[in-house]
């Protein structure tokens, strides 16, 4: 799954902009699991400011980082559940577009 997220930031363009990509999956934890977040800050060495943490899963991706002020882009594909709460993230793309997040981060 990281070399498909690598491909995928290469082809956008800001791949430069990340310093890395943790997959759970890379860890052998589902999330939404405190352990994997918590280790993903400490490897990446960032702060909860220089952190952004992209996800197609609301409830296991993003609203755990609601709890720990992280910052996050709920990328809705056509493989992301069904939700129909509040959302909180710092962008919610409904098409599945990762050029959003290219602007995004251009702003």
């Amino acid at each position: 799954q990281s070399s498909f997220a690598q491909r995928e930031l290469k082809e956008l363009g800001i791949d430069d902009l990340f310093d890395g990509v943790f997959m759970s999956s890379d860890y052998n934890m589902a999330k939404p699991e405190e352990a994997f977040f918590d280790g993903f800050m400490k490897a990446s060495k960032s702060d909860i400011e220089g952190t952004l943490f992209i996800g197609n899963d609301y409830l296991r991706d993003i609203a755990p980082l609601h709890k720990k002020s992280m910052h996050g882009v709920y990328l809705i594909t056509d493989m992301s559940p069904e939700y129909d709460g509040k959302i909180f993230a710092d962008l919610v793309i409904k098409n599945g577009s990762l050029t959003e997040i290219k602007e995004y981060l251009e702003e």
